[in-house]
């Protein structure tokens, strides 16, 4: 039997903003995709997944480069502005095959078997569910690379299919662990960076827009603004903040996310909430372009816990656990 493990990510700040070569600050959150294979030499490889939306039935072998092929082929109508990035993957179990199609390589009779798959992560809130699983699956079937660059681009190269023209942020931090700045498409590691006590993940519901189509959205508005600039400057001030420091900086991050659009008003709502009470509070992802749910937030709260700030029912918390392992095969 094979295992492999995966973290999921928060992003501090540069959302959207490094997809215009702005910095972005992002942490490996302390939360998991597993995954074990069972090889046997049945032909078919079957899938035992914990969210149903991603199960399939088992799927015979030798159909799984011909699926990557259609579905590179289906990119590259994408690119060519023929489809929409919602139009490339028919079924979110094509992202697992094709991860593990560009995984095995000509050798496909390696996934003959059954994957066992599941996660802590919350799908669609800005945890990198995505380049969690796909971190997850490279590690447990391709070979190791030489250097972990190379492995943030292969999972970078298989979540396009579902992000579009994303940045490295979620690759990287699902790869690398701990705190990790990337600019102009370096990674560096930051994990000298503290946060103040009382800072929490608030998941406020599955965004009704996608991680790609919120990218493209705010692309035809902003893609020539000068707010990049903006973003920029409020990530450079927390690669140099105090603890007592980043709250203002979460402030301002947000300011520029109600700007440019991906921010509900009901999440304003209870951003300000927050701030009344003497915290801060972010959205901590691609954010929504219609709807009422955002994902995920980042909130620092110096007294006492969300529990206090009367959340919706369906409104789930919990405390902020850096991850300093990236994926990794055991």
């Amino acid at each position: 039997m094979m295992s492999a493990l995966a973290p999921g990510k928060l992003i501090l700040s540069g959302e959207h903003s490094v997809v215009y070569g702005a910095p972005a600050l992002s942490l490996a959150l302390r939360r998991h995709t597993r995954a074990q294979f069972l090889p046997n030499d049945s032909g078919f490889l079957e899938g035992r997944i914990s969210h149903a939306s991603a199960a399939f039935l088992p799927f015979a072998i030798n159909h799984l480069t011909s699926l990557k092929h259609r579905l590179d082929a289906r990119y590259e109508l994408f690119l060519n502005g023929e489809l929409s990035i919602q139009q490339v993957l028919d079924h979110p179990s094509q992202l697992l095959l094709y991860t593990i199609a560009v995984s095995m390589g000509a050798d496909v009779e390696r996934a003959s078997g059954t994957l066992h798959l599941s996660s802590d992560l919350l799908v669609g809130s800005g945890m990198g569910s995505s380049a969690s699983v796909i971190a997850c699956l490279l590690s447990l079937f391709a070979p190791a690379p030489s250097d972990v660059a190379d492995f943030v681009e292969q999972v970078r190269f298989c979540e396009r299919l579902q992000h579009g023209r994303g940045s490295l942020i979620d690759a990287a931090s699902v790869s690398y662990g701990g705190i990790i700045c990337l600019r102009q498409q370096e990674v560096s590691r930051c994990d000298h960076l503290q946060l103040p006590p009382g800072c929490f993940w608030i998941y406020t519901g599955a965004p009704s827009t996608s991680t790609g189509e919120c990218v493209e959205q705010v692309r035809k508005s902003f893609a020539h603004s000068s707010i990049w600039q903006a973003f920029a400057e409020v990530t450079d001030s927390f690669l140099e903040a105090q603890p007592d420091e980043v709250p203002t900086l979460i402030q301002q991050n947000q300011r520029l996310l109600e700007r440019i659009g991906v921010v509900p008003s009901a999440i304003q709502s209870l951003v300000r909430q927050i701030e009344c009470s003497g915290g801060a509070a972010k959205v901590a992802g691609a954010g929504c372009v219609r709807g009422p749910h955002a994902g995920l937030l980042l909130a620092w709260l110096p007294e006492g816990t969300p529990a206090q700030l009367e959340l919706p029912a369906h409104y789930i918390w919990g405390e902020l656990d850096i991850e300093y392992q990236g994926a990794y095969p055991f």
